[in-house]
């Protein structure tokens, strides 16, 4: 079977996220929204490879029909022409998600009682039985985007829990980076295994702890809600990975990261250690102690929620007056507080515009 599908990512990303695509499947992908890649005509082992190898995407959903509607009532006429029935077994449970965009007389958990509906009447109008809902841990997740007067229906590949999610964290910071937005910005530094990588503000350690997980082509090994799809075939899956488990490397690989909060680098070790991966963290000062490497890949302080808005300025001011005095090659930061840097570091070779959750922030790239 061939599929069209969504990957969502990170807004403000999806030029990295597209030459990733490019790189795991060598097929082209397109942008569709912010947060949003439409694939054409890909297989259940693309969607294989991209659950299991992608660092950057959050989700990939195989679309089941997309299409423009007028009111409500043509909405509920067109997602009934749904063969549900062809994607759900008789004894699964399902939930539906759905998000709206736009100005409508109606909200997303309308949208989400009509399709729920559609799909508890449908199932039993044609086979005959009544599908059970299960909103917390479902087998089969529809998923509903409603923009304006556009819409598409969608069964989630990856589950309820988001790429994103690495489950290695046993150690939460508490602005921790998200670790798909690390892996934007660690190929947004042209990284490679020959040269340091340093993380002079590490927190919890996401940024080095990618990047070593880069390093040995670790794979985002979890539970998929694919497994569970009747359409999909399982010994294609389970031959799949017997093909690909041998897939992670032993190589040598450089990459340090150090904080000035002691508490901070302990939690870096064991995240560190959790994810299997060896990373020397330590404890230093970013604005007195060294910045000697080749890549500097960071996450500061913003600032946003502070107290004392001007700490943050001071330490942008302090770094950037330690960087001139090191070595490096490329630097690559994200904040919401770009202005602020960029006083004291304003020649950037690139800025990328994005989003930390709702949050305007910028990639700056030196």
């Amino acid at each position: 079977m061939r599929f069209n599908a969504i990957a969502t990512c990170d807004k403000g990303l999806e030029e990295i996220c597209i030459k990733e695509i490019n790189q795991i499947l060598n097929k082209r992908a397109y942008f569709y929204h912010l947060g949003s890649i439409y694939l054409k005509n890909i297989s259940e082992e693309d969607i294989f490879k991209l659950n299991f190898f992608s660092r950057t995407l959050h989700r990939i959903i195989i679309i089941l029909k997309e299409g423009e509607f007028n009111t409500l009532e043509d909405f509920e006429k067109k997602v009934s022409e749904i063969n549900f029935e062809e994607y759900i077994a008789y004894n699964q449970s399902f939930a539906v998600d759905a998000e709206r965009h736009g100005e409508h007389d109606f909200t997303s958990l309308d949208i989400e009682r009509i399709v729920g509906k559609i799909i508890i009447e449908r199932y039993l109008t044609k086979v005959g039985n009544r599908l059970r809902v299960n909103l917390k841990n479902p087998d089969i997740l529809i998923r509903v985007k409603v923009r304006n007067n556009h819409f598409w229906v969608g069964i989630d590949t990856t589950g309820v829990e988001s790429l994103s999610k690495r489950n290695y964290r046993v150690y939460n910071h508490p602005a921790a980076i998200k670790t798909t937005v690390a892996c934007c910005m660690i190929y947004l530094s042209d990284w490679n295994i020959n040269e340091k990588l340093l993380d002079p503000m590490c927190g919890g350690g996401t940024i080095p702890i990618e990047a070593a997980r880069m390093a040995l082509n670790i794979p985002n090994r979890k539970k998929f809600m694919f497994e569970n799809f009747k359409f999909f075939n399982i010994y294609k899956w389970k031959e799949f990975i017997l093909r690909y488990e041998s897939s992670v490397t032993d190589v040598n690989y450089n990459i340090e990261g150090y904080d000035i909060s002691p508490k901070h680098i302990q939690g870096a070790i064991k995240n560190a250690r959790s994810a299997g991966v060896r990373v020397k963290f330590y404890v230093a000062d970013a604005t007195k102690d060294s910045l000697d490497s080749d890549v500097i890949v960071f996450n500061p302080p913003y600032g946003i929620r502070m107290k004392n808005p001007r700490y943050v300025e001071k330490l942008y001011m302090k770094f950037c007056e330690n960087l001139k005095r090191h070595y490096w090659r490329r630097v690559v930061l994200i904040t919401a507080s770009w202005d602020k840097f960029k006083k004291y570091l304003p020649d950037t070779k690139k800025e990328i515009e994005c989003y930390v959750g709702n949050l305007p922030a910028k990639i700056l790239i030196y």
